[in-house]
């Protein structure tokens, strides 16, 4: 009996260490995609298109533990000295790099492609790789080509004119928010809403804390560190905090430095974890009353994107303190604590935040068991089983 053939999931993994500029957010992603796939009975390979170091070397295959207890192999496609020039090398050389890719890992052939978020190279490669095996393809779009302004920057253009060629033939395709749902076109069979993925350890031990149970509160931000996300708005509450409030913050980004070094004049004010791993990001959402979503206005954006860290936030059961979001399948009214993008609006939202989570408390936790019901591993394993690998047929 032939071997089952393998999924190959193709993203930019740039996970704590991995380079000078790791992207955390969707290193956790791309793990719990690659974590739901693999309880599938197949082999998931990720073919790891980011460019973490700048340095020429050749493709290279090894043996990763991408979480505790899951080691995966990872195809780690080849760099050069400068970044730019190599990611856009391997775009002009994604033909010659499938074929390779298939003779080192895919002999047989391929079960499913996934792949994050239809960038050029994601695409262009997608579509080299169906056209030699012929494999139903998975888009995972996390946000529009041209939801974020890049003046003079050639990059957007690329991956629209990619992505619009790899969505006609794609089996599936998972969208952040039903507004990039909508915009696509795509017939609804096609596509399924994917806002965030619930790690299974926040589910098991959400229900350690009570929020709002003690005198002092605590408010969380996990994520990147830029002004896009909303994190320079921390940084001016800083400055004047609210009374009965303490910050705990993870994440990278630009603003790092002053996250640092407002942590080291008052760490009785904020505790800040650079580069926070898995478990302690999950510790520390856990320890929270509030999570702070000030993402700038996405809206603005397009819609075309969907923190999704907001999901995490929401199956924690802690109180979601967020500006704007789209749709994205679940009814967040009664149950997050809107605000407007600004100083005095987000002042206002901490003050009420109590009286508006002991209000809302049983919207909150029924909203928390649906996000956990709709958004953990276990129901996109389930989800792209039930389509992909119906019980009796394999091959």
């Amino acid at each position: 009996m032939s071997k089952a053939q393998p999924i190959l999931v193709v993203a930019p993994y740039s996970p704590v260490d991995s380079g000078d500029i790791p992207a955390l957010g969707a290193a956790k992603k791309i793990a719990s995609v690659v974590a739901a796939l693999s309880v599938l009975g197949r082999e998931v390979i990720l073919v790891n298109s980011a460019h973490n170091v700048e340095m020429r070397a050749a493709l290279k295959i090894e043996k990763i533990e991408i979480r505790p207890g899951l080691q995966i192999r990872m195809v780690t496609l080849p760099t050069y000295a400068s970044r730019p020039f190599g990611k856009a090398i391997n775009l002009l050389f994604a033909r010659s790099l499938a074929r390779e890719v298939l003779r080192e890992v895919a002999g047989d052939g391929i079960a499913l492609l996934w792949i994050y978020n239809g960038y050029a190279f994601e695409s262009r490669f997608a579509l080299e790789v169906m056209g030699k095996t012929g494999c139903p393809l998975v888009v995972e779009l996390e946000d529009m080509p041209f939801a974020r302004k890049r003046p003079g920057n050639l990059k957007p253009m690329l991956d629209d004119r990619y992505l619009r060629r790899a969505l006609p033939p794609a089996s599936l395709v998972t969208c952040v928010n039903q507004t990039i749902q909508q915009a696509l076109g795509i017939p609804p069979g096609k596509t399924l809403l994917l806002p965030g993925l619930v790690d299974g350890k926040l589910m098991n031990t959400a229900d350690s804390r009570q929020p709002f149970s003690g005198p002092m509160r605590t408010a969380g931000y996990f994520g990147n560190l830029s002004e896009e996300k909303g994190a320079d708005l921390l940084l001016k509450l800083f400055e004047s905090p609210p009374p009965g409030w303490k910050f705990l913050v993870t994440g990278t980004g630009k603003l790092a430095e002053q996250f640092f070094s407002t942590a080291k004049k008052t760490p009785e004010l904020l505790t800040f974890i650079h580069k926070a791993s898995d478990a302690e990001v999950t510790a520390a959402m856990l320890e929270c009353d509030a999570i702070i979503n000030p993402h700038r206005s996405i809206a603005e954006m397009g819609n075309g994107v969907f923190p999704f860290k907001v999901v995490e936030a929401l199956a924690s059961g802690r109180l979601v303190v967020s500006t704007p979001v789209p749709p994205c399948g679940i009814n967040l009214e009664d149950c997050v604590l809107f605000f407007d993008h600004g100083i005095d609006s987000l002042r206002d939202a901490l003050a009420s935040a109590a009286a508006f989570y002991h209000a809302q408390q049983g919207r909150i936790n029924s909203v928390r068991s649906e996000v956990r019901s709709r958004h953990s591993e276990f129901a996109l394993s389930s989800e792209i089983g039930r389509k992909f690998f119906p019980i009796g047929v394999c091959s």
